[in-house]
């Protein structure tokens, strides 16, 4: 393990004296060593995020060759012992502080991202191909899908619920830090390391499902909903909408959520994704008078009913609204705004004030 001048010389000398020390005995005895390299990774990047990464990468080394040979963990009555747990834990966090290290240094998006790959596809036991699917399949629906099937299959079985809480919160950071650096760039729909965190997404809500943790896995889905708005790609919010529908409608803030998904479908003038959602919902206990009068509106606008969409629907709704701002304001919002928006040219040309006016304009 070769120093590094550059990045030792940033280092406090006590610390450097115990680096120095670690690194001449990382071979012989790994479980001593990679005890005091994670310590002095600790103490240094609370100081210098930036000058962590060398440790990090001699605490990596250690780890590994105790992961591969057991009788390097040192002896079960030793201070300095690891077990198979602890290994696999401090490198989830070896690895998590390692991919911040590197952006903070040198903004590598690309070797941060590899390192939180690493930390979270070892950490749960599957491929790193898991990740990358999305990019290759840009099918939410799809994703969805291979995520429950990727999670199903992970031979780890994750008895105690703080390795859970861990494992959501590196998916969690992971995801995050991909896309905020696609932000930063201002990467568009075809930045391969956007989907890559929409992949981790993915996983986690998968993950969060099975292990039950609802909070977590409805978080997710809020987060996926503003990376495909961020990405330009607001009309797989419906693909999201879904996933509450089936997983979430009991959760604050989730009749909200697929109210804005059916409005957005209808701005986007998308009856058959507006269509589907609302069938979803008004097939399961938490329909509401809301969802049946929309479903009633998407229904008249695929028959063409222009007389019904410019006569009865603005009434037909009102009568709607009443119990709705009292029930939930923010539905109530989210569908008066968008039908204002769809239907107030229609309001304005055929009121009973208008119709006798020589300046109504033409449709």
């Amino acid at each position: 393990m070769a120093q590094q001048k550059e990045q030792g010389s940033k280092i406090p000398t006590g610390a450097l004296e115990s680096l120095q020390k670690a690194r001449a005995i990382a071979r012989k005895d790994p479980a001593i060593a990679a005890t005091v390299l994670w310590n002095i990774a600790k103490d240094i990047a609370q100081q210098d995020l930036s000058a962590v990464e060398p440790v990090l990468r001699d605490l990596l080394g250690c780890l590994q060759r105790m992961e591969e040979d057991p009788a390097l963990c040192g002896s079960k009555s030793s201070p300095a012992a690891w077990s198979t747990r602890k290994i696999l834990k401090t490198m989830l966090e070896c690895r998590l502080a390692l991919a911040r290290a590197l952006y903070v240094k040198s903004h590598s998006r690309v070797e941060s991202a590899e390192q939180y790959t690493l930390a979270v596809c070892r950490y749960l036991g599957i491929s790193e191909s898991c990740v990358e699917y999305p990019n290759n399949e840009r099918n939410p629906s799809a994703v969805s899908r291979k995520a429950l099937a990727n999670v199903s299959a992970i031979p780890r079985k994750f008895g105690r619920q703080e390795d859970v809480v861990q494992a959501i919160d590196a998916m969690d950071e992971a995801a995050s830090a991909l896309l905020a650096s696609s932000m930063e760039k201002k990467a568009g729909e075809d930045d391969a390391l956007a989907w890559r965190g929409i992949g981790f997404y993915f996983i986690m809500h998968a993950f969060a499902l099975d292990k039950g943790v609802d909070e977590a896995a409805y978080n997710a889905v809020e987060k996926l909903l503003l990376a495909f708005e961020f990405l330009g790609m607001s009309y797989f919010g419906n693909e999201c909408a879904m996933l509450i529908i089936e997983h979430h409608m009991g959760r604050p803030g989730a009749q909200a959520d697929v109210a804005s998904a059916v409005v957005g479908s209808l701005l986007d003038n998308d009856l058959v994704r507006a269509k589907r959602l609302l069938d979803a919902l008004n097939s399961t206990a938490f329909k509401q008078p809301w969802s049946q009068y929309m479903a009633e509106f998407v229904a008249r606008r695929a028959m063409l009913d222009n007389l019904w969409i410019y006569q009865d629907a603005w009434d037909a709704w009102t009568s709607v609204s009443l119990a709705l701002q009292k029930s939930d304001i923010n539905v109530f919002m989210i569908l008066n705004d968008g039908l204002d928006c769809i239907l107030s040219p229609y309001k304005w040309c055929y009121s009973p004030a208008c119709l006798d006016s020589p300046d109504q304009p033409e449709l």
